[in-house]
């Protein structure tokens, strides 16, 4: 279960449970209003715009609460922000390098809540340990499910894609997935993270790899 633990402190109350901010119920509110006291022309498009405004806001509740890894990931990615614009002020004051461990630390702490600081700590150093093989030995474990038709060769390819992968916030959310869902909820994510890569998209966050920084 996602812990509560820093939403008030770090992130936004709304859009931690709602999957929106409030710059999106205010643009949403405004062409309500605009819809109501205009005539004409006017008043069709703000009734359009707001139709889009509140399909968009429905999607979003939707992604964001569907129960499996979309839920844990997004919150993550949003308190991981934060911790990164924290971790960065501090490695700056303390002329250092930029600290993953401790920022996925963190992350791992946020997640789970006060009191299992010895689970994340032993998670972290597991993850150290595997990177991206961690992601790889997830999917390869469900690949028949998740891809019924890959081949070994297929299965094989996907495989090193995700063992290039490097310690961040994708293999904290990954195992709190794991240690939350279920091993196959898991490899789903490592699936989405996959298809990010080889899509070269975005999946709310950074993939980190051993040779290059993606920003799909």
């Amino acid at each position: 279960m996602v812990s509560d633990l820093n939403k008030k402190a770090m992130v936004s109350g709304l859009k931690w449970q709602f999957g929106f901010g409030w710059g999106s119920v205010s643009l949403f509110v405004a062409f309500v209003v605009i819809s109501l006291a205009s005539s004409g022309i006017v008043r069709w498009i703000a009734i359009v715009i707001t139709i889009l405004a509140f399909a968009f806001l429905a999607v979003q509740y939707k992604n964001w609460n569907t129960k499996g890894w979309r839920q844990v990931h997004g919150r993550a990615m949003q308190l991981y922000a934060s911790i990164a614009g924290k971790e960065t002020f501090n490695a700056k004051r303390a002329n250092r390098e930029f600290s993953y461990v401790q920022a996925c630390r963190e992350l791992g702490l946020g997640l789970t809540g006060k009191g299992r600081e010895g689970n994340v700590e032993a998670m972290i150093l597991a993850l150290q340990r595997e990177q991206g093989s961690y992601l790889a030995s997830l999917f390869e474990k469900h690949a028949p499910e998740l891809l019924p038709k890959a081949d070994v060769e297929q299965v094989s390819k996907f495989s090193n894609v995700l063992r290039r992968v490097e310690l961040g916030p994708q293999l904290v959310v990954a195992n709190v997935v794991e240690n939350t869902y279920g091993s196959l909820e898991a490899a789903r994510y490592a699936l989405a993270l996959l298809l990010a890569i080889l899509n070269g998209r975005r999946l709310t966050g950074t993939l980190y790899t051993k040779n290059s920084v993606y920003f799909p």
